[in-house]
């Protein structure tokens, strides 16, 4: 959170857009609870790795919150003006990532 709160900072200075994506992979916890969490990190793996893959050298790749972490649902927020601190993006790519998962799963929602 506190790296999340210095790119906040330096956008909002600059006036650079700033997006969070809260991402959950489905169905995650049944993984988990059939064959382990050892297991689950191994299915974990490739899913961090596609992430990674796309991702630009100046975006970060974090781990927030428990091991939900098969396809995905994920939550978008962009960075308001009046945005002083990261838990507003992240409270609103939560409420959206409730959404999606509440909708059907697999998709995004800003």
């Amino acid at each position: 959170m506190e790296e999340f709160d210095r790119d906040l900072a330096r956008a909002a200075r600059t006036l650079n857009p700033l997006t969070l994506l809260l991402i959950d992979a489905d169905h995650f916890k049944r993984i988990n609870d059939a064959h382990g969490h050892a297991i689950g990190d191994e299915v974990r793996k490739p899913l961090a790795q596609s992430i990674s893959g796309a991702m630009r050298p100046y975006d970060r790749l974090a781990r927030y919150g428990g091991e939900e972490f098969v396809t995905v649902s994920v939550g978008v927020s962009a960075r308001q003006p009046n945005d002083q601190r990261g838990t507003a993006m992240f409270d609103r790519a939560d409420m959206a990532l409730h959404r999606a998962k509440g909708t059907g799963r697999n998709r995004w929602v800003a």
